[in-house]
């Protein structure tokens, strides 16, 4: 078996080499037998990220993110939460535990809502390059972090 990302590679490489010189259903059976091919390793993927999923959400369910005082620490809450939602490349982790649960909760913030709003606006109108390679973050990060400024601001001026 060939690691994952490995097989996408090759498919990809043999189709887009194949299709400009095959017919239509040459291709159609090309990704066919490609889609055969990978379909064992996306389930297994498929399967390793609503595990761990299942994982993240049952922590946060435990120990509760946010809560300890510190600006600085929910903060780091956040990009911690920012960071599984890249790998489950969902926003089910965010929209439970970054946006939901500080504003059912909103003790458990060290500051109203409106200043991480401006932090995490500020991270990726301003500071984007800085802090993406300060964390390391793959470019679609800014996508996630944009999601929380957007929803946090719904939130906000729907309560006003």
């Amino acid at each position: 078996m060939l690691p994952f990302r490995s097989a996408i590679l090759d498919a990809m490489k043999a189709l887009s080499n194949s299709s400009s010189n095959k017919p239509c259903n040459d291709i159609k059976t090309e990704l066919k037998r490609i889609r055969e091919e990978l379909n064992q390793e996306v389930l297994d993927v498929s399967e390793g990220l609503r595990r761990y999923t299942d994982l993240v959400d049952s922590y946060y369910s435990q120990c509760h993110p946010f809560g300890s005082g510190k600006f600085e620490s929910d903060y780091q809450d956040f990009i911690e939460l920012v960071g599984h939602s890249i790998v489950v490349g969902n926003y089910f982790l965010l929209e439970k535990w970054a946006i939901r649960y500080p504003i059912e909760n909103p003790t458990c913030l060290a500051q109203p809502l409106p200043k991480y709003v401006n932090t995490f606006n500020s991270v990726t109108t301003t500071h984007w390059e800085q802090i993406s390679q300060q964390l390391k973050w793959p470019s679609q990060a800014r996508v996630y972090c944009e999601y929380l400024v957007k929803h946090w601001n719904l939130v906000i001026n729907n309560s006003k």
